[in-house]
């Protein structure tokens, strides 16, 4: 989907913002359950050309994924997802 968005609508891979109503997509199963819906709808967005409100509310989701994230590594045994402890 990714490269079919930067073919058709120019917005290079490493640029693109994809949100659906519930937000940022940022996994195949985010996009999954995106296209899943009854009517979906996508929003694409050019990184270098957001609104500076849209850009400051989703570094804030991000940062809230990462720390999920970064618990789920702890629960796992794993201080860090960038420092996993040995197996």
């Amino acid at each position: 989907l990714r490269e079919n968005i930067a073919r058709y609508f120019g917005v290079a891979l490493e640029r693109q913002a994809v949100y659906d109503e519930d937000g940022l997509l940022t996994t195949g199963a985010d996009f999954s359950r995106a296209l899943q819906r009854v009517h979906p709808k996508l929003y694409v967005y050019d990184v270098a050309e957001m609104n500076r409100e849209l850009r400051d509310r989703t570094v804030e989701e991000l940062e809230q994924i990462d720390a999920e994230v970064e618990q789920s590594w702890r629960h796992f045994g794993a201080r860090t997802a960038r420092g996993r402890l040995p197996a």
